[in-house]
């Protein structure tokens, strides 16, 4: 919430410079250029420079208030394209988890982030994680009210305490604030949490934008790469893996 304040508070001062830009041509028409016949055609040609000016340099004023202000976050931004663009050529299921769990932690400084794959007894199992203990859980069950809330999520769902779990999850920072699921098309299959910043912070729209975005691009290359693995079946395998997880 602070970082949405005081990005506001940045492009509300900018607005307020192009706004006194303005008045102080209008000033200049009205007072020095008076008695020119080309007043009203100057000011409006002014007007229409600038506010395209403005408009065609939207993108590349964002990304200059972004690094001079909020360079933290505009290096996260950075990180997240190039991950994005990593998404498309992984050649494993372990890069591919990686690149979303490791790297994606990494750039946004989350305290946690897991990834959950679906299983022939509809649940999700644990298949990399990144800031959960030992000890945590490694296999959501069909019915846990985490899995079904993220599941049935058209984007990504918001898990606050209403969204309880049967299962033993980080505490604290770690404690998954935000759901993705992984699809294809509109199959399921796999889910990714995220926790809060390292430091408490929740996430802000930004951030939770470029996570949707990340899991959106990484469902078809998951599927793709788990066709192309041998099939695990075996839940207590899967766990016995997991025994080294962190």
């Amino acid at each position: 919430m602070s970082f949405v304040v005081s990005q506001s508070l940045v492009y509300g001062i900018l607005i307020t410079l192009v706004i006194a830009v303005f008045a102080g041509i209008d000033w200049l028409m009205t007072k020095k250029l008076a008695q020119s016949r080309f007043e009203m055609a100057a000011y409006i040609a002014a007007a229409l420079a600038l506010g395209f000016v403005m408009k065609s340099a939207q993108q590349t004023v964002s990304n200059t208030v972004n690094f001079l202000f909020f360079r933290e976050r505009h290096q996260a931004q950075v990180e997240c394209d190039r991950i994005l663009a990593a998404i498309y050529r992984a050649k494993s299921i372990s890069e591919l988890s990686r690149l979303i769990i490791d790297d994606a932690a990494k750039a946004f400084r989350l305290a946690s982030a897991a990834l959950f794959a679906k299983v022939d007894d509809g649940g999700f199992v644990r298949e990399a994680a990144a800031g959960w203990p030992p000890g945590s859980t490694w296999h959501l069950l069909p019915g846990d009210p985490l899995a079904a809330t993220v599941r049935t999520a058209r984007g990504a769902a918001n898990l606050g305490e209403s969204h309880t779990s049967e299962s033993d999850l980080p505490d604290d920072a770690a404690r998954p604030v935000l759901g993705v699921p992984l699809r294809r098309d509109r199959e399921v299959v796999a889910l990714v949490l995220y926790g809060a910043h390292e430091s408490g912070i929740m996430l802000d729209p930004q951030e939770i934008s470029s996570l949707k975005k990340l899991a959106q691009a990484a469902g078809p290359v998951y599927v793709g790469l788990a066709a192309s693995a041998p099939p695990v079946d075996d839940l207590q395998h899967r766990a016995a893996q997991l025994g080294t997880a962190h």
